[in-house]
């Protein structure tokens, strides 16, 4: 009897979860998309915070190690960012008490957050003070740095340090660009 109780928790947890994706708005969904290719075309990045600065942002990496977790690579995911575990685990309570459990957050998730980006903010720290500014190879794209990391020869590329590259891309430095250029 507990079991069919389980199946039918978990069951209804999912139409809860499908109802939630059925109120994402398209046409928000349709800029999210832009604004991320925009982001790529223009500025060589899917990150704002790289885009406008050139300097990698806490949570640089963290989009390869969830592709690495996918793909059960989790040394490759350890090596880009470290912080993707407790992400997934933060990201995994949220889901059982939202749409399985279907309880209000108690306040310890809240503070576990607050850690978890603490954490972040000084493992950050650390990798901008061990590893930035960074070479690596030009078009280092995601799949070049997974497959090298699958002995395929794309490169030599230093999968801690990738993340920590700057980007001379950026909106700053454009726009410094456009001011000596301006001021000839």
């Amino acid at each position: 009897m507990k079991n069919s109780s389980l199946v039918q928790q978990m069951k209804n947890g999912f139409k809860m979860m499908w109802v939630d994706l059925k109120k994402i708005n398209p046409f928000l969904f349709a800029i999210i998309i832009l604004y991320f290719v925009g982001l790529n075309v223009f500025f060589d990045t899917g990150c704002l915070f790289k885009a406008l600065f050139g300097i990698p942002c806490p949570g640089c990496g963290l989009t390869r190690a969830g592709m690495s977790l996918f793909l059960l690579d989790f040394k490759g995911a350890w090596e880009y960012n470290p912080i993707i575990y407790p992400v997934i685990f933060f990201i995994a309570l949220l889901i059982i008490y939202r749409y399985f459990l279907k309880r209000k957050l108690p306040l310890w998730i809240g503070i576990l957050g607050g850690v978890i980006i603490a954490v972040a903010i000084i493992y950050y720290i650390y990798r901008m003070k061990t590893y930035f500014p960074y070479d690596a190879p030009k078009n280092s794209g995601f799949f070049d740095l997974h497959f090298n990391h699958y002995g395929v020869d794309t490169g030599k590329v230093n999968l801690k340090a990738e993340p920590m590259v700057y980007n001379e891309n950026n909106l700053i430095n454009r726009i410094f660009h456009l001011i000596n250029k301006m001021s000839k």
